[in-house]
């Protein structure tokens, strides 16, 4: 049998009279092309069947397979069209490889090909205009998702989708206007592909795609696929702490947290962050990455005190008000009672200038220290004065009540 042509059109439930028919039989049922044609011939002669000597690849030929769960194929007519559905899309067409082929094709395929100066584009309006005739040219109903069901290892679609999603999260503070609705859609777009082609993706490609849709609704199956592909074994433990950055790992720690609560899926994420070379950790990175596992409730003891043994080597001038009040805080529910760490963020927070302070930083950070049993008399001294020196519209009763408490705990 010839290769045929096939886009990619719909994803059909077959009923239960129709399972076990042959592939052909379904497709021919949809229209006609010349590679139906043959087929049909060829049934009719009774040359249909091929001999079931499997061949190297163990793939077996067209008129072999049976449909048992989905129809997802329409052949082509001459013009390209698809079935009367329009002009399909030349970057959207797959073409079966040829049965007898000795061994699968190392070519990549690049089912989406963006422009050339997508990663570099500096202005939001070009950059849509740009990535617009990558998800268009298909039919209203079907999405970027449903054309890559037949998705090969060989694609390279997953890899181009996270570089556009990239680049439109850089760019989304110009959208403005109808840019808006645009910049949803391609997003979203994007986002069905990365996650139909999840297995191609490594883990700073994945924190990419989490950093992109987050703050987004509506992104919950995505978030699922990508906490299983971090899960997988070929993401091996020390490859991706080579490759991933302290804030790739934060930014999948902080969107699992909302809604994943696999152990092993966070102490992976705990072994790759203590694998890292500490120098690339700064501040904030530690911030994020303990406060995301302090919201999941899966709290890793042995990540603290390395996140600790960090802290104590960290300038006093890369903190903030913020982190240190959440350092603190992800250090005392995580029951690290770490002298030194808390005596580097006491010094930190004695340098900040009270302007730097909001009263729910203040609160968080003398609430935590005298939740971890921290008695720094200096510290509290200065934090109160600060306190002293604030309007006291800006306090809430929830921040009045933990100064209030933490006051009490160092009396």
């Amino acid at each position: 049998v010839l290769p045929m042509q096939i886009f990619v059109l719909v994803e059909q439930k077959v009923g239960a009279g129709r399972k076990g028919t042959r592939l052909g039989d379904e497709l021919s049922m949809h229209g006609e092309s010349e590679h139906i044609r043959q087929w049909k011939k060829r049934q009719a002669t009774g040359t249909l069947r091929r001999s079931v000597t499997p061949t190297r690849s163990g793939s077996a030929g067209l008129e072999d397979l049976d449909v048992d769960a989905h129809v997802v194929g329409l052949p082509s007519d001459a013009a390209g069209g698809v079935n009367g559905l329009g002009q399909a899309s030349q970057a959207t067409s797959y073409l079966l490889p040829d049965v007898d082929s000795e061994s699968p094709s190392q070519e990549k395929v690049e089912c989406i090909q963006l422009p050339r100066k997508a990663a570099s584009e500096k202005r939001l309006s070009a950059l849509l205009d740009a990535l617009e005739p990558s998800i268009g040219g298909m039919d209203s109903r079907l999405g970027l998702r449903q054309m890559h069901v037949a998705w090969s290892n060989n694609c390279t679609c997953a890899s181009s989708a996270v570089l556009a999603m990239t680049q439109l999260r850089l760019l989304q503070g110009q959208a403005k206007g109808r840019q808006v609705r645009r910049l949803e859609e391609q997003i979203r777009a994007f986002a069905d592909v990365a996650q139909s082609g999840v297995s191609n993706l490594r883990g700073q490609q994945l924190a990419q795609v989490l950093r992109a849709v987050q703050g987004r609704t509506g992104y919950d199956n995505l978030v699922k696929f990508v906490a299983s592909r971090m899960l997988q074994a070929d993401l091996g433990i020390l490859e991706e702490a080579r490759n991933m950055s302290p804030s790739d790992v934060a930014t999948l720690v902080e969107v699992f947290a909302v809604n994943q609560r696999d152990a092993t899926l966070y102490r992976k994420l705990a072994s790759i962050c203590m694998q890292m070379d500490a120098r690339l950790f700064s501040v904030d990175d530690i911030a994020h990455i303990l406060e995301g596992f302090d919201k999941s409730g899966m709290r890793d003891k042995a990540l603290l005190r390395h996140m600790a043994s960090i802290l104590q080597t960290s300038s006093s001038n890369s903190f903030t008000a913020q982190g240190i009040g959440s350092l603190s805080s992800s250090l005392a529910s995580g029951g690290a009672l770490d002298d030194a760490a808390f005596r580097a963020l006491s010094a930190a927070a004695q340098k900040l200038p009270a302007a730097d302070y909001t009263s729910e930083s203040l609160g968080v950070t003398m609430a935590a220290f005298a939740c971890a049993d921290v008695r720094d008399p200096p510290l509290f001294r200065y934090l109160s004065k600060v306190v002293c020196e604030m309007e006291t519209s800006s306090f809430d009763g929830e921040t009045v009540a933990r100064i209030a408490w933490a006051a009490s705990k160092q009396a």
